[in-house]
């Protein structure tokens, strides 16, 4: 068992050296996985059978551009998920990802410039912190939207300068909140 792999470059690394490094961890049930770029964004091909890596626990993704993110997706140990950065393959990606963690308990999101998610859905009953930051300079899209459902969820930081929080559903067991935003 491979309890940690954590992956920095401050260069960019072929998509194929990365997956390869990735499929290496997953066919040794890692544990924790962390892929991090320092400078750009660095695109990865991803394996398929990370995205159903039943020993995954926690995975953190920096400045990476996901190539693919498969519709039939499960991580059913995620207890930690950071999405620092990341652009998405498409719209659907990042709520692909997220509604696939059923026991999933600490998530963090960060935008970046050019990330081409327009709703950031997250519905999660077992989610108890949540922090999300856009701190982009750029106008989002008309339909941008951060949406939270979660029953359980006891923590919430949201920091959003240049978007406009929109919405946020019923939080029964909220005790901690922050939230800054600077809409014009």
């Amino acid at each position: 068992v491979l309890e940690r792999f954590h992956l920095n470059s401050a260069s960019e690394c072929s998509p194929w050296e990365i997956g390869l490094w990735v499929r290496i961890a997953v066919d040794r049930f890692v544990r924790d996985l962390k892929i991090s770029f320092c400078y750009d964004h660095c695109l990865v091909n991803l394996p398929s059978r990370l995205f159903r890596c039943e020993t995954l626990e926690t995975l953190q993704l920096r400045r990476v551009i996901l190539s693919e993110v498969p519709c039939r997706l499960s991580f059913p140990s995620l207890t930690k998920l950071r999405l620092l950065s990341v652009k998405y393959s498409d719209d659907g990606s990042f709520s692909r990802i997220v509604s696939n963690c059923p026991i999933l308990d600490d998530l963090v999101v960060e935008t970046c410039h050019g990330v081409n998610v327009a709703s950031f859905t997250v519905h999660l009953p077992s989610l108890q912190s949540l922090s999300f930051r856009n701190t982009v300079r750029e106008s989002p899209p008309d339909d941008h939207l951060f949406v939270i459902h979660s029953q359980s969820l006891k923590q919430l930081d949201i920091v959003d300068y240049f978007g406009e929080l929109k919405r946020i559903g019923n939080l029964p067991k909220l005790v901690e909140a922050n939230l800054q935003s600077m809409s014009y």
